[in-house]
């Protein structure tokens, strides 16, 4: 009944592979198989305990790595926060100062304007003044004109203004300063040849005459300063005449003429007389003497005066006589004549000029002379 009953738990493959085996080999078998069974259970639990160590192991791994991963991606959502917290600080202040830039801008934009239209005011204003000033500049050269015109006729009346012979006033010149004028302007007034040098000359200067006069408004003087070579046996004279306006506290150089006497032995020249010769013309008359030997002697006669400001030698003409002795003892005939001049005064800008001539035993001879202004001279 055992055999029976351990055959009907045998498995069906073993039953039906071995039906003719006894029953205890059958239980050995089956003894074997069952622990075989056991081992495989074992191994199977093993597996399956290993398994689930491993399985453990790697839950577990996989846990660190979650947190890892989860720490990594906390670390990333921080990063991301801060760089979205300075993203959205930096599109604050961008906006910020976007905002700043455009008021700026429209400040900018508004002065721009202001300026715009100050300038558009200061252009019109500019126009408006260079108008004035245009207006001005006509006017200016309106005035400059009229003053030119009056100055003209304060000038042509001037010229037509009498000359008024005065006293010498307070501001006159000095001897010395008219000497220093004329110094300046003389050309080799004492000019020294081989005789002359061995003749131990010297150069005499002095004011010869001056006279001050009127005229219109003005003060002015007209002198003569006589310059002599002086030796034992000859002379040579030369005359510098100066014509000045006292203004602004000075006196102003109008003119200058030096006049040569061309004979030797000549003394300097003496002015004998001054006369007005018309509107604007003043002149002095002036003789200078010279030897011709044997007891002979001549003179010269000299008219020198400016007219209309331009000084010249007006006349120039010799006088002369003998005391009668010749060389040798010899008897001559007395011999004498010279000129006299007076101006003619009429309405005419320059006088005529009235010369007598006189002779020793003759008649007094008249002549009537003429200023020549391209000669500037009486003819």
């Amino acid at each position: 009944m055992f055999a029976q009953t351990y055959k009907n738990i045998l498995p069906m493959g073993i039953r039906k592979r071995n039906g003719n085996i006894s029953y205890e080999k059958l239980f050995l078998e089956s003894f074997q198989w069952n622990s075989k069974l056991k081992i495989m259970k074992s191994k199977i639990i093993l597996m399956m305990l290993f398994g689930l160590t491993i399985n453990m192991a790697y839950s577990q791994n996989k846990k660190k790595q979650i947190e890892i991963l989860n720490n990594r991606v906390d670390s990333l959502n921080s990063i991301l926060v801060l760089e979205r917290n300075t993203y959205i600080q930096k599109e604050i202040e961008s906006v910020n100062q976007l905002s700043t830039l455009q008021k700026q801008l429209e400040s900018l934009n508004t002065s721009l304007t202001k300026s715009k239209e100050e300038l558009s005011k200061k252009e019109i204003e500019l126009k408006n003044s260079n108008q004035e000033l245009m207006n001005k500049l006509m006017e200016i050269k309106v005035l400059e004109s009229q003053v030119n015109e009056l100055n003209g006729k304060l000038e042509q009346f001037s010229l037509n203004s009498k000359i008024e012979i005065i006293d010498a006033p307070s501001f006159s010149i000095s001897n010395s300063e008219i000497i220093k004028i004329t110094d300046s302007k003389m050309i080799d007034p004492c000019p020294i040849d081989e005789m002359m040098l061995h003749e131990d000359g010297i150069c005499v200067k002095n004011v010869t005459k001056i006279t001050y006069f009127r005229k219109g408004n003005a003060i002015r003087f007209f002198a003569c300063v006589g310059y002599a070579f002086l030796g034992r046996r000859t002379s040579i004279g030369h005359s510098g005449f100066v014509l000045a306006e006292y203004k602004n506290s000075k006196w102003i150089f109008i003119d200058f003429l030096q006049v040569q006497y061309d004979k030797n032995d000549a003394e300097s020249l003496e002015i004998q007389n001054q006369y007005i010769l018309g509107i604007n013309s003043f002149a002095y008359e002036g003789t200078y003497d010279f030897h011709i030997g044997g007891g002979d002697h001549s003179s010269g006669t000299y008219i020198v005066g400016f007219i209309d400001d331009k000084i010249s030698l007006l006349l120039e003409e010799l006088s002369g006589e003998n005391n009668g002795l010749g060389g040798g003892g010899y008897d001559k005939p007395l011999i004498a004549w010279y000129y006299n001049y007076k101006p003619l005064p009429s309405n005419n800008q320059v006088f005529n000029l009235e010369r007598k001539f006189y002779n020793l035993d003759k008649p007094v001879k008249k002549k009537i002379l003429k200023y020549n202004p391209k000669s500037m001279k009486f003819e």
